[in-house]
């Protein structure tokens, strides 16, 4: 028995030109095309049933406690289409809002300059030099 862990000699069966059975490896392009053609048929109707559904089916069809950016994407699209045609709701009684007493006023914070924020970063951490 050899020492060697890995044998360095490998026997081929096959010599001379490779023939058209022993150099087949890989499928040839046109079974490779005909598949990426049949996955592209069936996403895009997959995607056409996707969007013939109600966003409330489309709310309900997302994953429980995944994709994220999807839910808040179609519930900024739910929130858009209650503002455009808010729901007819039949008052019985009368409403009673309560009046503010002072307007309240929000005020945005000024934005700071680049060279500013900076020149605080540097002051907190100086140069080891």
């Amino acid at each position: 028995m050899s020492k060697q862990k890995y044998p360095q000699v490998a026997t081929s069966a096959t010599t001379g030109k490779p023939t058209r059975s022993n150099r087949r490896d890989n499928y040839s392009s046109v079974k490779l095309h005909a598949k990426r053609d049949k996955k592209r048929a069936e996403a895009y109707s997959r995607n056409e049933k996707y969007e013939r559904m109600t966003l409330s089916e489309q709310l309900k069809s997302c994953i429980p406690g995944g994709s994220k950016r999807q839910r808040a994407r179609i519930e900024a699209a739910m929130a858009k289409a209650m503002e455009k045609n808010p729901p007819s709701v039949k008052i019985t009684a009368p409403i009673v809002v309560p009046v503010a007493t002072e307007p309240v006023t929000v005020t945005k914070p000024k934005r700071t300059s680049k060279s500013k924020v900076v020149k605080a970063a540097k002051a907190e951490r100086p140069s080891k030099s």
